[in-house]
């Protein structure tokens, strides 16, 4: 069975977490990117309604 997803104290730091940079430019020029469902994810789990 999979590990237990873990969330950092605030988004920002769940975005320092689970982004990543394009270091070989081929997709945007060096930009920092995260995959739509981790923001699904810090979505569900910081802004609970």
């Amino acid at each position: 069975m999979g590990d237990m997803m873990s969330f950092p104290e605030t988004p920002e730091e769940f975005l320092e977490q689970y982004s990543f940079v394009d270091k070989k430019e081929e997709y945007t020029n060096g930009a920092e990117l995260i995959p739509v469902f981790r923001i699904k994810q810090m979505f569900e789990h910081y802004f609970k309604e």
